[in-house]
């Protein structure tokens, strides 16, 4: 099939349909029968009938592409400069509650000295809404408190230079000689506390909470912060780690009490290739058991996760390719031994990494 306009396109993908509306940058995915109904209609009227649906949930975007000028007389919260993998970007919070937050979390990429140059960054709030500005100019918007969109946007600046597939909500981690595994999902799903447990074993941290995927080589660039260990995991960790509880101090964020633990090995300056896709639930007491993905339900997994898609047409092809030749795995566990074997086993089978 072969539906296009200016702003919308649709893309054939296991037996459905997937439609990019270039001018917000949703993607939906219709299912077979939902695809064959829609086979006379434009990619415009597709996006316009699917925008209106009440399960929409249609994302304001008001001030994308706008310029943003910081206030005349007051200093942000939080200014630093971090180290990248040739940019040293500059990253400043203008909201107290973030700043705390995040000065923890980039601490591992953090330098002293001047800007020299670099992407400036601004992350702020307007009302309920977050937003957050590349060099002057608004990037990405969202409902309530931003972090999220400033990690995603930090994954892709870290790494100049290249364009993206997409940024996965995903702790990455990569194994010696071999490639990396992926470890993807919303928040509190065990990302952090499964990458805890191969790092443990001998693995080096790619990146905590945001990946992203080059577009061309579909490696993942370094974008190691401080991992976010939450309260419920402090047990898993302390066991893990022997410095973890004197290495860190709990910072209140709502209703939930994280830690930021700085990985003891950080893989800074190189991609790695992604060997697969891992969605793990943790559960205590819960039989161990590996599900194979079909590509239509881990791209669903990775948008309800929160990934950053692609703006043009010719990413969101090259991403829907991705996922359908990259194996992707449910992973549900109580036994972390087991899971780290299995994912340690994919990572391994990857080539090894490339500069």
């Amino acid at each position: 099939m072969n539906m296009s306009s200016r702003a919308a396109r649709c893309f054939d993908f296991d037996r459905g349909l997937v439609v990019h509306d270039g001018e917000s940058g949703r993607i939906w995915f219709l299912r077979e029968e939902i695809a064959a109904a829609a086979s006379g209609l434009s990619g415009a009227d597709l996006v316009a009938l699917l925008a209106e649906a009440p399960e929409a949930d249609t994302p304001r975007v008001e001030r994308i592409g706008q310029a943003w000028i910081p206030p005349t007389g007051q200093a942000p919260f939080l200014d630093l400069v971090l180290s990248g993998n040739g940019a040293t970007p500059r990253v400043r919070v203008w909201n107290a509650r973030l700043a705390g937050v995040l000065a923890r979390m980039l601490a591992p990429l953090t330098v002293e000295g001047a800007p020299d140059g670099g992407p400036v960054i601004d992350l702020l709030t307007l009302g309920e809404r977050s937003l957050v500005a590349l060099d002057g100019r608004i990037v990405q918007e969202g409902e309530g408190i931003g972090w999220w969109l400033l990690v995603r946007q930090l994954a892709r600046s870290l790494n100049p230079g290249r364009e993206w597939l997409g940024t996965l909500h995903a702790a990455t981690v990569a194994v010696p000689g071999g490639g990396a595994v992926a470890i993807a999902g919303v928040s509190g799903s065990g990302k952090t506390t499964l990458s805890g447990a191969l790092l443990a074993r001998g693995a080096w941290l790619v990146s905590d909470d945001a990946t992203a995927i080059e577009a061309g080589t579909r490696f993942a660039w370094p974008c190691p912060l401080a991992m976010g260990v939450k309260e419920g995991s402090w047990p898993v960790f302390s066991a893990l780690f022997d410095d973890f509880l004197a290495r860190t101090t709990p910072a209140g964020f709502g209703a939930r009490a994280i830690r930021y633990y700085p990985a003891p090995r950080l893989a800074r300056d190189r991609g790695f290739p992604v060997a697969a896709l891992l969605f793990p639930t943790w559960t205590p007491g819960t039989q161990y058991r590996a599900e194979r993905l079909a590509p239509r339900e881990t791209l669903a997994l990775l948008a309800e996760s929160g990934m950053l898609p692609p703006g043009s047409d010719r990413h969101v092809a090259e991403l829907l390719e991705w996922v359908r030749v990259l194996p992707a795995w449910r992973l549900v566990y109580s036994d972390h031994d087991a899971a780290v074997s299995f994912a340690w086993q994919l990572a391994a089978s990857a080539p090894a990494a490339a500069s």
